[in-house]
């Protein structure tokens, strides 16, 4: 491995996660930062958190400050344009952040969500920041308004669509498998925005004023 370099080390980070060999995972992550401080390596190196125990509670922390320094760090971007008016003001509009739909986690909750809704109180829009898609992702088509892809589009036009989609609460499901959503997250387009059955919860969740989870 290289070690100026900081992706193969949070690819690497990854993989010894995996391993089970946490203790070099989480020093391997924290070499990375130190390398390039992004938004996107402190998700990834968020992500692995996950897999620590207190034992290993000062690498946690370290990595909290400083996926809390990238997210302070993040710039706002100008007002382009106000909101404006929903054209059915009793309509709210939910946008969802989601990477991509498979048969674990929230997926059991999220589709009866979206299957139940009432339509006519409810408008929903996926945002889809990956490529990938499954059958499950199938399914959940025939359930919202819109999907709109928007993997390759940066953040900066993303936040105009999402003004112009006149968002009312903005869910990420996205957690931190990629990062680049708090850039967007960091913008409060969102009068609320929500972080979703995601690990870790509660205060590592920047950018959401609420969190849908459980006790733990």
């Amino acid at each position: 491995l290289d070690n100026n370099s900081a992706d193969p080390l949070i690819e690497a980070g990854k993989s010894l996660y995996h391993l089970g060999m946490r203790q070099d995972a989480v020093e391997t992550h924290l070499i990375a930062l130190g390398l390039d401080l992004t938004i996107e390596n402190c998700a990834a190196a968020m992500d692995g958190l996950q897999y620590l125990g207190s034992e290993l509670s000062a690498e946690k922390d370290k990595i909290r400050l400083l996926m809390e320094e990238c997210f302070n760090a993040i710039e706002k971007f100008p007002l382009v344009e106000p909101r404006g008016e929903k054209e059915n003001s009793d309509l709210i509009h939910i946008g969802f952040f989601v990477n991509s739909i498979y048969g674990g986690e929230y997926y059991s909750i999220f589709e009866p969500i979206l299957r139940r809704r009432d339509r006519t109180k409810f408008k929903v829009i996926i945002y889809k920041t990956s490529v990938a898609e499954d059958a499950l992702f199938t399914q959940i088509k025939n359930n919202v308004d819109l999907i709109r892809p928007v993997f390759d589009i940066d953040p900066e036009t993303l936040s105009v669509i999402l003004t112009n989609d006149k968002i009312d609460v903005l869910i990420d499901l996205s957690g931190y498998s990629d990062g680049s959503q708090y850039t967007i997250l960091k913008q409060g387009i969102a009068p609320i925005q929500i972080g979703h059955l995601r690990h870790p919860y509660g205060i590592d969740a920047p950018g959401s004023n609420f969190i849908i989870s459980d006790n733990f």
